[in-house]
């Protein structure tokens, strides 16, 4: 028998649903506790084409240290979720503390990044369990990757692609963008292949950022939280035209070089024309945040070959009270019609950032270009039974986002039951363009 939970009635009752001034509702579909089921989510989740939930928490497990657990629709309308560990992860080498959201394999299997390796969950029978193979273990050493964290990718030719903040050739080990391709026959070992190394100098930059998005064509793009000559860079890295040719890296923009320009950005998503958009942690002070409340980005690329990047400030967030958000955590979804959805991780409280526990937030692009985006701060989470401290969403097969909270989901002010939710947020029908 796998290890499983149904929500206590007392906590929930089916869904607890919680209304934003809005009209959008929010519905918690579970709320962890300090147990060995897992607690403290830290990443956003996956969500299957049945509606099953998966994500990671950072605590919790028979080690303490994290696990894959999955969330079941109920059966009935209104029925509880049922959660079940799919593994718990360990202290051997290899099976370390999970640093991002699971993937979905083209064989049905999940992938996963932990600090120290990449993993393989494939179903075991009927048990609801996985098993687990270590595909890789990161050593920091010779230019090996070091505290791999982000979401995995998976490339054309069924390649894993993904980042570490750490690792690369000494004295500058500043993170590397890395491959791991499958066996030629089934069993056999996985091969790393280091696509590119950050140097930190010139304007490259240092601990890319929030996993890796890729392009029809097989091209990367990313960022670096750190380095360039400001706070951070966007990146690109183009095929070889030739097997066994090194990748080719390009800087698409350095944060922080222009007044009032973002900094230390989470991660992009590829829009329409190959424009990115992306959040960033911090930007010019406010009254609210002395370093920065950060804000949301869209870089353009050049209208002729060989020119420069645009960055466009869409949203520069403010800790208003009572309203905006401050501090997005991770880079934001787009939705239809070009609309950004994300959260941001603290603020929208009454009394500035310190009382206000995060939001989820939208942004509606212009009739006309040249035109502002329209932001609005869809929810407000206020701690307790709503969840504290959002995490990444995603988009649901009902066209709804999902996402977790690190803390809230049991009685305000409980540590054993304040752990944490996995959440439904049912978003208002979409804008007519």
């Amino acid at each position: 028998m796998f290890l499983s939970k149904i929500v206590s009635s007392s906590v929930l009752t089916g869904l607890f649903m919680v209304f934003a001034a809005q009209g959008q509702t929010l519905n918690t579909l579970h709320a962890f506790s300090k147990n060995e089921l897992g607690y403290q989510p830290l990443t956003g989740v996956l969500v299957g084409s049945n509606g099953a939930v998966y994500g990671t928490t950072l605590f919790g497990g028979a080690s303490n240290i994290g696990v894959l657990y999955g969330l079941v629709p109920p059966t009935s309308p209104g029925g509880a979720w049922t959660e079940s560990v799919l593994h718990s992860f360990s202290k051997q080498v290899g099976d370390a503390q999970p640093s991002g959201p699971p993937l979905f394999g083209p064989d049905g299997a999940l992938y996963g990044l932990t600090y120290e390796s990449v993993y393989q969950l494939k179903p075991s029978g009927g048990s609801g369990k996985r098993v687990e193979t270590v595909l890789k273990v990161f050593t920091g050493l010779n230019g090996d990757a070091q505290n791999a964290t982000g979401a995995l990718v998976f490339g054309s030719d069924h390649s894993l692609l993904g980042t570490a903040c750490a690792g690369g050739p000494a004295p500058y080990p500043n993170g590397i963008v890395f491959r791991l391709s499958p066996p030629a026959a089934p069993g056999a070992t996985w091969t790393e292949t280091v696509l590119y190394a950050f140097s930190g100098y010139l304007g490259d930059g240092i601990c890319p950022q929030g996993g890796l998005v890729i392009a029809r064509d097989g091209t990367l793009y990313g960022v670096t939280k750190y380095g360039g000559l400001y706070a951070g860079t966007a990146f690109q890295l183009s095929p070889p035209a030739a097997p066994g040719e090194p990748w080719g890296e390009s800087i698409l923009y350095e944060f922080g070089s222009q007044p009032g320009d973002a900094g230390l950005p989470n991660g992009v998503v590829l829009g329409p024309n190959g424009v990115l958009y992306g959040t960033t942690m911090g930007n010019t002070n406010s009254r609210y945040c002395s370093n920065g409340c950060g804000s949301v980005f869209q870089l353009s690329p050049p209208t002729a070959p060989g020119g420069a990047w645009t960055e466009t400030i869409l949203h520069t967030f403010t800790g208003d009270p009572g309203n905006d958000g401050t501090t997005p955590t991770s880079p934001p979804v787009l939705g239809p019609g070009g609309v950004l959805y994300g959260t941001a991780n603290a603020g929208g409280g009454s009394v500035g950032p310190d009382g206000g526990t995060g939001t989820i937030w939208e942004l509606i692009p212009p009739s006309s270009p040249g035109e502002p985006w329209t932001y609005t701060t869809l929810y407000v989470f206020t701690g307790g039974l709503t969840g504290a401290f959002p995490n990444a969403v995603t988009f649901g097969p009902d066209g709804n986002l999902y996402g977790t909270t690190t803390f809230g989901g049991g009685v305000s002010g409980n540590q054993v039951h304040n752990q944490g939710t996995v959440f439904q947020f049912v978003l208002p029908p979409a804008p007519v363009r």
